[in-house]
């Protein structure tokens, strides 16, 4: 979705930092007791804490907008959001002319339509299935780079603060996913001829800037990596860090530090990605509307 210039630095940002000792072994599934409850994971670094004492959180916000100021580029990127009567995300229009549809039924989000904006090379089309107790039970992802739709399936922990997203082919594991909703772990295991890249991040519990957002679990599945909105809606709060690793070996790595608004959200943030020992920065402003 994502092109060229735009697309590599949006990547680049999106690569992690700072070690985690509770971090799952590569190919290990993101279990529910892998989850660490105590806080921020011993990153101090997010300009307010990790305490949810020390969270006001006076009003429900919904991100409004997004800029994005990438060392060296004078341009800045911009994300748009807009939203219904019942704080349902309906758009996110990026500057680049790329953006994402989603579309409801009553009360589930039932698929997305992503595009670049200028031709259909990289459109992709989701469409949401549901279990009997209203969770997102799958996802059918129809792709220009993939001959036939494919589907991932979802599982759930016994508290619902983990999805666990899996994708097979002819029987064999091809992707696999967990979104910590609450907590301070989030994974992303991608495999590819027996090739594995993952993402691993760590949060604090401060609010998120999706977090009001209806649907929440819905909006985390969305295939979405290339979308530089993408690092902040695995979670129901901030990532402090990130790191990337190919076949278990640490490739890139990200810190976080933030602002925070009189209600708890975040401002601003800072994120130094250092790839082959050389440092990049990158800095999103963000602003908000009242939820209804």
């Amino acid at each position: 979705m994502i092109k060229s210039k735009i697309f590599l630095q949006i990547l680049f940002v999106c690569l992690l930092f700072t070690s985690c000792d509770n971090e799952p072994y590569e190919g290990d599934f993101l279990l529910e007791d892998t989850i660490n409850e105590d806080g921020d994971g011993n990153n101090d670094n997010d300009g307010n804490g990790g305490d949810d004492d020390d969270n006001p959180t006076e009003q429900a916000l919904l991100v409004s907008q997004i800029d994005i100021q990438f060392q060296g580029n004078s341009e800045i990127y911009t994300i748009e959001y807009t939203y219904d009567s019942e704080n349902r995300l309906l758009r996110e229009d990026n500057s680049d002319g790329s953006f994402l549809k989603y579309n409801y039924d009553e009360e589930r989000l039932v698929g997305t339509y992503s595009s670049n904006g200028i031709d259909n090379s990289e459109d992709i089309v989701e469409y949401y299935i549901y279990d009997a107790q209203g969770k997102v039970d799958a996802v059918t992802i129809d792709t220009q780079e993939e001959t036939n739709p494919y589907t991932i399936r979802y599982d759930y922990s016994a508290n619902n603060t983990v999805i666990e997203g899996a994708r097979t082919l002819t029987g064999q594991l091809q992707e696999r996913q967990s979104f910590a909703l609450t907590g301070n772990i989030f994974r992303v295991e991608n495999f590819n001829n027996g090739d594995v890249t993952s993402k691993t991040f760590m949060h604090n519990e401060m609010d998120g800037a999706f977090k009001n957002i209806f649907m929440r679990e819905a909006i985390s599945t969305i295939n979405s990596e290339n979308l530089p909105s993408s690092l902040l809606r695995f979670s129901l709060n901030n990532p402090t860090s990130l790191q990337l690793r190919e076949n278990s070996v640490l490739t890139q790595t990200s810190n976080f530090s933030y602002t925070y608004n009189d209600d708890g959200y975040p401002a601003s943030i800072i994120i130094a990605s250092t790839n082959n020992g050389t440092t990049e920065t990158s800095t999103y402003t963000l602003t908000y509307v009242t939820a209804q």
